[in-house]
């Protein structure tokens, strides 16, 4: 990215870098560490994502809802509940990047065929 505006254009792009830390856990106090047993225990349903929205037009790419892709990357997973849409339908496409899979999730009422 030749600079900090957002939104970009993604062929402006030349790589994507990300560094950052987090915790999850209960209540409203800060945490030095995630308890998975606990938020197990809990029953919590929750997830940690960078979640990005990509149209051609900078105004829609913008918007949650006027936006033509969502691309969540996701980090911390809790409950059974809490799944990308699309899951049920199964990954449209697979791409392994630097030995990480990523999974192409498309929500039903978007693909081609009937679900």
């Amino acid at each position: 990215m030749e600079n900090d505006t957002i939104p970009v254009q993604i062929s402006d792009m030349a790589s994507f870098t990300l560094d950052m830390s987090w915790t999850y856990g209960l209540g409203s106090y800060i945490q030095n560490s995630t308890n998975n047993t606990k938020l197990s225990e809990a029953r919590v349903n929750a997830n940690v994502c960078v979640d990005m929205f990509i149209a051609a037009d900078a105004t829609n790419s913008s918007s949650t809802t006027d936006s033509a892709y969502e691309v969540m990357i996701w980090f911390g997973r809790w409950g059974d509940a809490t799944q990308p849409i699309g899951i049920a339908e199964g990954s449209q496409d697979n791409h392994v990047i630097n030995g990480t899979t990523l999974y192409v999730l498309t929500p039903c009422h978007l693909l081609p065929r009937s679900c």
